[in-house]
């Protein structure tokens, strides 16, 4: 993940918090974890 990549989810993260929408935020967490760690994963091969 870029460091554009991460502010554009951080900006998001915020938007959806801001606006009470807490179970989306959680979702696109949760989908970034995911990500991350594939990512770490096919580095490591």
């Amino acid at each position: 993940m870029t460091n554009q990549e991460l502010c554009i989810l951080l900006e998001s993260l915020l938007a959806l918090l801001e606006t009470n929408n807490n179970e989306k935020a959680k979702t696109v967490i949760e989908n970034a974890i995911r990500r991350i760690d594939k990512g770490q994963k096919e580095e490591n091969r």
